[in-house]
Formats: C-alpha cells, structure tokens, sequence
C-alpha cells in the first residue's frame, strides 16, 4: 500500500493548480462571451419605451385623419368641415353679379344672386349715374376691385401689376354685407370681385368689338369664355386661404399629439429631434400638395370645359329665369315713368296698373341676347365652381391626409435609428 507523506501532498496540490486555473479562465471567457450576446438592459428597455410612444403616435395621427379617433376628431373634423364649407361659399358669392344699366335706363341696379333668390326681385340700386356704353373697357368695374394681386382687367385683356409702394386700400364697403363669422378665414376683399362683374352694355359693346361683316347676329363664342375666365381667376384667393389653413390644421394636431406621447421626454434631445423631422415631414407633405392643389386651379382657368351638360342647362336656366325677372321689373319700372302719378286716384290704384302690365306692353327686350350671354356665363360659373371645390377638397382627403397616414407609420422610428442595433437612444434622451 502507498502512502503519501506530507510533502508529497503539498507538491501534487501544487501541481494541480495551474489545472484548475485554466479551468476557470476558460469558464470565465465563456460566460462574458455569453454576456457579450446579451442586450444591454437599459438601453433596450429605453428603446422599447420609446419605440411604443411613438407607435402610438402614428397611430394616433392615422385615427384623427381617418376619423377614427373619438375626442380630437370630433374637434378637428368639424373645424376641417367648417373650412371647407366656408371655402365653398366664399366661391359661390364671388360669382358674377350683373349690371342692368342700359343708355335708356335710370338709376343703376345690380342683380345680386348672393341673396335670396325666393322672392326672384332682389335689387340694389346705386347713385352712380347711368353708365353710357362708350364710358369704359368691357368689365372696368370689376377689374378695379382686382388689386389684390395680378389679375386680368378685362376678357382677352392684359393684367394689373402691383406698383411699388402699392398700399392695399381700406376693404370696399360692400363687403360689410356679408358676416365675418359666417367666412372665418375667407372675409377678405376677394368676396366682392364679383358684384358688377357683368353689364349689359359692356356685353353689348364685346358683341360688336368681336362681330363679323355681313353676319348680323353673330355670337363670337370668345365672348361667353373671356368673361368666364375673368369671373374664375379670382378663384386663387380663396383656394390659398383653405390650402394655408388645413395645412395649420393638420400641423397643429400632429404637433399636440407628439407632445403629448414625448411628454416626459419633452426638455430632450429625442423631442427636439422628433419635432425637427415631423416638421420636415409636413413641409415637404405641403410643397407636393399645394401644387397639386394649384393644378385643379390651372386646369379651371385655362379654358371652359365641362361634360355634364345636364348640371350645366340647369344653371344656366336658372340663372336666366332669375335675370329676367329682374330685367322684367326694371323694364316696368321704366314703363311707368310714362304714366305720372296725376293718373292715378292713389298709391293702391298706381300699384295695381302696375301689376296689370304684360310682355306685350313692355315689348320685346332689347337686351334679350346679352340677358342669354350673361346666363351662359353664370350658369358655366356654377358648373365650375361646384366641381372645383368639390375636387379640391376630396384631393386634399385622399392625397394629403393619405400621404401623411401611410408614410407617417415608422418615420420618427426610422430617422431615430431605433431599430438598428447600434442606436444611442440613451443619449438623446438625455437633456
């Protein structure tokens, strides 16, 4: 039997030690590399976090513009209706209003479609004395109320150029006809760039300029299209105040609601960071908008064009019934004068002659076909007008609010590198 003295014992121990020590090297090195696989805990936990506010925000903004969202779409799709309802009437007052002055009538009136057409007489008289057919250019009236930045003067005319030093003058008094908060927005000069755009003289006087030799009665069609084409161009004003104010719209709900998820992070570099490419996001969302937007406008006041003849007929003939009944009670108006008040027992007998004129005492209307021109030129306006509005706003839907809800998704994760390995999402979250 062997036995081992002590300090045989002492030198196998000894001999044994560099054995255990390369054991527990070798386990040392295989658990940092085991480590070294593992994510860092609190930089992965601070990416979690943030990856879902942010998801929540996206998600957020797709609700809102979808509707989806119970709280802040009730508030922003009401304003956004608002606006746009706005929009819509701000064009349809600034339609073509019609001067019924002729050489052989006094004083002025003005045929107004911005009012009431139930009672079929709204009339508006002027102490502008009576306009001879030589006193101006075609559409004079209107093309100085047109000052608010460069605008035609006249059919088939030139332009009115700012001047330096040009001050915009006091707003017209016309103006004051129409209330502030039914307009939000959209009170502004350019409602009234319609009201006298049109004269019967004034088309009379076209009818000539453009007439042909040896064709009596001739209806140059230039005529209905300039004058259209001047009643649209104005349409830009207001176009620009709906496309501005959706854009504020939209930007100040989007910026709400990032700061409303990054709140706790609000006084660091990852809200400063997210708010700098949200911004960037939404201008470049604007550029490519408004110029969409602006084609619409390009389109409607390059030239006429409409295949819904049926809407059109309708416009026409309404606008045509409502202008001969003014024109009619003009007419009788003049008849009248040539039967003095000494005719008459009193006031209820004068009123009741008057009733009792027919056509055939007034006669046929001279103006008859310049009554017709400026029906096809107002019936043609709400024909346009309709579908500009109409195709201007469902565009800002689809486009604008689509872009922003597809392309949002994952943005701010995207530009933050959050997910990519190497983010440093511990950094900007600091001060």
């Amino acid at each position: 039997m062997c036995t081992f003295t002590d300090h045989d014992k002492e030198e196998l121990t000894r001999c044994s030690i560099p054995d255990i020590s390369e054991k527990v090297r070798i386990e040392l090195l295989q658990v940092d590399e085991e480590l070294s696989r593992l994510p860092e805990t609190p930089n992965d936990k601070v990416q979690h976090i943030v990856r879902q506010r942010l998801m929540k925000f996206s998600q957020s903004a797709k609700d809102l513009l979808d509707g989806n969202s119970v709280s802040q779409n009730n508030r922003f799709h009401l304003q956004w209706t608002t606006l746009y309802g706005q929009f819509q009437k701000a064009t349809e007052v600034m339609r073509p209003g019609c001067v019924f002055t002729t050489p052989f009538d006094m004083p002025k009136v003005v045929i107004n479609l911005d009012e009431s057409d139930d009672d079929g007489a709204s009339r508006h008289s002027s102490s502008t004395a009576t306009k001879r057919p030589n006193d101006s250019s075609p559409n004079d009236s209107f093309m100085k109320r047109q000052r608010l930045q460069t605008t035609p003067t006249r059919p088939g005319g030139g332009f009115i150029k700012r001047e330096a030093g040009f001050t915009t003058p006091q707003r017209p008094a016309a103006l004051k006809r129409f209330k502030p908060s039914e307009f939000g927005p959209f009170y502004q000069d350019y409602l009234t760039l319609g009201q006298s755009a049109l004269t019967l003289v004034d088309i009379r006087q076209s009818i000539a300029e453009r007439g042909r030799a040896g064709m009596p009665d001739f209806d140059n069609y230039k005529i209905r299209e300039d004058y259209a084409l001047v009643a649209i161009n104005p349409w830009r004003f207001p176009l620009e105040t709906f496309v501005d104010h959706t854009f504020r719209l939209v930007r100040l709900e989007l910026q709400s609601m990032l700061r409303s998820v990054l709140q706790s992070y609000e006084q660091t570099g990852l809200y400063r960071q997210s708010k700098d490419i949200l911004e960037k996001f939404l201008l470049r969302q604007e550029t490519e908008q408004r110029a969409i937007s602006m084609e619409f406008y390009k389109t409607e006041s390059a030239a006429l064009f409409t295949i819904n003849q049926g809407a059109f007929d309708l416009h026409k003939a309404e606008a045509l019934a409502i202008l001969q009944q003014q024109r009619r009670n003009r007419r009788v108006d003049c008849y009248m004068k040539n039967h003095p008040e000494s005719e008459f027992k009193n006031a209820d007998a004068r009123e009741a002659f008057k009733n009792k004129v027919t056509d055939a005492d007034l006669g046929p209307d001279p103006f008859a076909k310049e009554l017709d021109i400026a029906a096809y030129i107002k019936g043609y306006y709400t024909t346009a007008r309709l579908r500009f509005v109409d195709s201007v706003c469902a565009n800002m839907m689809s486009s604008y609010f689509g872009k922003i809800k597809e392309q949002l998704s994952y943005l701010l994760e995207d530009e933050l590198g959050l997910d990519r390995g190497d983010s440093e999402s511990s950094n900007f979250c600091s001060n």
